[in-house]
């Protein structure tokens, strides 16, 4: 109850005014105050009910994010282990990462990606992805 309901309840109890108007007034200020507080606890409890999960989604989303997009430098990179392949099954023949290098000799080349799960881009000489 706020100080002007106060002094409207102590200036009726104070005026002379029937006793039982007073104290239905009394009662009714009262309820509402009540009310609005009932009213205050839900908001706020609804408000932490959906708000923290929603938040925790959301941190986990921007946080998982930043992990998925970090840049290896080639030098530094821990090389991946690939299955072994062999000639005869799949007509591909593997190369050592120098000579894949020597290959790509002139052009801008970035290995991207989390370790063991890199990925190695090539640039043409206008610095579009190929």
């Amino acid at each position: 109850m706020n100080r002007n309901e106060e002094g409207r309840l102590i200036l009726g109890l104070l005026s002379g005014r029937d006793p039982g108007l007073v104290r239905e007034e009394s009662l009714r200020t009262a309820l509402d105050a009540i009310r609005r507080e009932s009213r205050r606890r839900r908001v706020v409890r609804f408000t932490s009910l959906v708000g923290a999960p929603l938040l925790l989604g959301l941190g986990l989303f921007l946080f998982s994010g930043r992990e998925s997009g970090r840049v290896a430098p080639i030098a530094q990179a821990p090389r991946p282990t690939a299955p072994a392949v062999t000639p005869s099954a799949s007509g591909i023949e593997p190369i050592e990462d120098q000579e894949l290098l020597a290959l790509l000799t002139g052009k801008t080349v970035a290995l991207i990606g989390p370790p063991g799960r890199e990925r190695l881009l090539v640039f043409d000489a206008s610095g579009r992805l190929r």
